[in-house]
Parts: C-alpha cells; structure tokens; sequence
C-alpha cells in the first residue's frame, strides 16, 4: 500500500507527459484487468464474500461470532447472496450505501487481501 501511495504522489513531480495519472492507472489495468473494479483480484475478493456468508465458521472470519453478526446485520437491500454477488462483479457502485458500509465493515477485512491470509493456505 505505502509503495501505490508513494507513486500516485511522486505523480506531480513528473512533467514527461500531460497527464502522469492517466498513464500510471491505465498500466495498473492494463495489468490486472479490467474487472478489478478499483482492486485487483476483485473477482476472487466477491467469490470470498459468496464463501463466508455460507460459512460462518469459516476460519476467515477471525472470531467466532463475527460470521453471524454479519449475516445478522446484513442490510435489507440484500435481497440474496446471488444478487450481492452478481451486482458487486458487474457495478458495486450501484449498491446502497448501506449495503457499501455493511460489506466494509464486516466482509472485506476477511475476504480481501493483504489481510486474508488464511484464504492463502
């Protein structure tokens, strides 16, 4: 994280090109892909998210009750996990703030990286 933020901030500083910016995100999806949505291997984090909302014991979760705190706090928009899922790999931007807020602070500590360590054994 410390090196992505270095870089977006030394991006001022270069005056080779118009737009440093535009040239450094372009090559960062250029190299994970355009489904990433903002973050690389996003397909994997929401496949994670399906995961730990069917298994809340998934040793993921970190402490016993936090899998069913989750489900429990899950906001109503959440009609089913498979809409979740389909809307957060196609525009989770159209997702209700709710429903953002409820997936950070209960989701995608687990799910995604660098933190999810036990997802790499």
């Amino acid at each position: 994280m410390k090196d992505r933020v270095d870089a977006l901030m030394t991006l001022d500083d270069h005056t080779c090109v118009d737009a440093p910016l535009k040239v450094y995100l372009v090559s960062r999806a250029l190299t994970h892909g355009r489904n990433h949505k903002g973050m690389p291997r996003w397909t994997q984090i929401v496949d994670r998210i399906g995961v730990l909302l069917t298994d809340l014991s998934h040793e993921a979760w970190r402490d016993s009750d936090r899998g069913a705190q989750a489900l429990a706090t899950m906001p109503q928009q959440v009609s089913s996990l498979d809409q979740l899922t389909a809307a957060l790999r196609a525009e989770p931007s159209t997702l209700p703030v709710e429903v953002l807020e409820w997936l950070s602070d209960h989701l995608l500590y687990c799910a995604g990286p660098p933190y999810a360590t036990t997802w790499e054994k």
